[in-house]
């Protein structure tokens, strides 16, 4: 074996045991998301520069193009919007597997690198739900809990991403009871620690992806799933009634927008969030187009609120001022991104996940069309409704996921 072919082999051999740690560290550990992501970077680049047909066949891609461009056009954009490094910094940090999301894919052709991918994945969740369990001395009195490893929103987006992925793998891994036995274990720990966040959103983006999945490639499975649901609720209102009760109250919430504080300062936010872009895009202003970023946002959504919009606003007049609430975000990630970081790389990121999830990969060899990861999408789009997640980890952890699911669809 020549010498570039052994440190091919062993190029491999290292993307293998990234792709494990990075599906482990999602559940567990922030430090462990960036180190594994950075080194599986440099392992891709290592790849290209040693194997040419790989280099071609990347190079050829235009997904990987398009994908590479967003990412360099929401640095540019930061340095134009903003020009502080912090900014710049963290909107790397955040999307940095954007160029990396078809040299996964093509990682995940290989069933060595899927089954690492979701051994990690596996192994890292329920590592995060015993520690979990133990921070709350293994019992739920109704409350929302927060993980062990994350705080309770990024703990139940974390979540709610992961049923959307384990729910069609369920039914993909047919031919190994043993694995599927597990893979629905982990489905069900992952449906307990969700329920136990209180988070809405998440819920409600989980439960849409599942529902469209199983409506449009398993409807046979839905009577069944039915029915568990229904048996579930019921023991449920018998076993734990306290618990029970609180979550009823929370479903019953997400309706709510007069006696609900959650509800109608987030409907405060978005009506003044909408007000503010509509706003900067009539006056021409370039942070429509390029953003604020984290740091340069600063207190321009309250100024904005407090000195022009109060006397304007129909939801609740007065209602921020009311609750002394200060709008570090707009709870909804369009137009927090859209106010953050520009129209032009909102319209350009939900463009390439959209590609990514549902639409051709590889010209040549003429990947079909998956709704495997079809469930991912749905779920990041709905949580995004009431959720700041674009960017976000969360943001990250799809297209790790995307890239799996469609891996497994093949």
């Amino acid at each position: 074996m020549s010498y570039t072919a052994t440190n091919l082999a062993a190029t491999k051999k290292a993307q293998t045991a990234l792709i494990f740690l990075l599906g482990m560290s999602i559940f567990i550990s922030k430090p462990l998301i960036y180190i594994s992501i950075l080194l599986l970077m440099a392992v891709i680049l290592a790849q290209i520069a040693m194997d040419r047909e790989y280099r071609i066949e990347i190079f050829n891609n235009r997904l990987f193009w398009t994908s590479t461009g967003v990412f360099l056009f929401g640095l540019i954009s930061t340095v134009i919007g903003s020009g502080n490094a912090e900014d710049i910094g963290w909107m790397f940090n955040k999307t940095m597997l954007l160029p990396v999301a078809v040299p996964l894919l093509f990682a995940f052709r290989q069933e060595t690198n899927r089954s690492a991918a979701i051994a990690g994945v596996v192994l890292g969740f329920w590592i995060a739900f015993f520690l979990t369990a133990r921070m709350h001395n293994w019992s739920w009195t109704g409350e929302r809990y927060e993980g062990a490893t994350w705080l309770i929103d990024a703990w139940a987006v974390i979540c709610a991403l992961l049923i959307a992925l384990l729910t069609p793998l369920v039914f993909i891994a047919t031919s190994n009871n043993l694995w599927r036995t597990v893979l629905i274990a982990t489905l069900l720990g992952a449906v307990v620690m969700l329920v136990t966040t209180g988070a809405r959103g998440p819920w409600l983006g989980a439960a849409a992806g599942v529902f469209v999945y199983l409506i449009m490639r398993q409807r046979s499975a839905l009577l069944s799933l039915s029915v568990l649901t229904i048996a579930s609720i019921l023991a449920a209102q018998l076993f734990w009634p306290t618990q029970f009760e609180k979550f009823e109250q929370r479903v019953y919430s997400i309706t709510d927008t007069q006696t609900d504080a959650s509800n109608y300062l987030r409907l405060a936010m978005w009506e003044t969030g909408y007000a503010l872009i509509k706003k900067q895009m009539l006056s021409g202003e370039k942070g429509f187009w390029f953003g604020y970023k984290k740091k340069g946002r600063g207190d321009l959504a309250n100024e904005f609120y407090y000195n022009e919009f109060i006397d304007q606003a129909k939801i609740k007049p007065g209602i921020l001022k009311e609750y002394n609430w200060k709008i570090t975000d707009f709870h909804n990630s369009y137009l927090e991104s859209i106010f953050r970081n520009g129209i032009l790389w909102t319209l350009g990121s939900l463009f390439i996940l959209g590609w990514f999830a549902i639409g051709p990969i590889e010209k040549e060899k003429s990947m079909t069309q998956s709704w495997s990861a079809a469930p991912l999408l749905l779920c990041f789009l709905v949580t995004g409704i009431t959720y700041t997640l674009l960017p976000h980890f969360a943001f990250l952890f799809l297209i790790f996921f995307i890239a799996l699911a469609r891996g497994f669809s093949r």
